[in-house]
């Protein structure tokens, strides 16, 4: 069975570490950016077999790299399945990220690695991922 690809935007080191551990150890292949236009490189740059599935973000405030990705995939018409991992208090974000989102599920931080998963479990049973 071939494996899906994860691209992760984490700003924080040792959650990036955690998270692709987790991600590898269920099969995924997990592709790490730190930054907004290295992510966007990675996305526009696969095609076929090796395209991005799922994108998994870090939103912690407006003006970070995950918030900028957003908008340049929405620039672009861009669209793919998308894990916001966000603080509580950020509810306002559906409304930023409009409805051109699929399969959009937000995960407020802190989170435990099965919330992820059930994510992940979701958007695997409503998309062709």
């Amino acid at each position: 069975m071939p494996e899906n690809n994860i691209l992760l935007l984490e700003n924080e080191k040792e959650l990036e570490r955690i998270l692709t551990l987790l991600l590898k150890q269920a099969n995924f292949r997990v592709t790490s950016c730190h930054s907004a236009g290295t992510a966007l490189a990675e996305i526009v740059s696969k095609t076929g077999v090796d395209q991005t599935d799922l994108l998994i973000i870090d939103i912690p405030g407006p003006d970070c790299e995950g918030s900028m990705l957003l908008k340049q995939l929405q620039d672009r018409g861009i669209t793919l399945p998308l894990i916001v991992i966000t603080p509580y208090g950020s509810e306002g974000i559906i409304d930023a990220l409009g409805s051109s989102t699929p399969h959009l599920h937000l995960l407020y931080s802190p989170f435990e690695p099965a919330e992820l998963m059930n994510c992940i479990n979701q958007i695997t049973r409503n998309s062709n991922f």
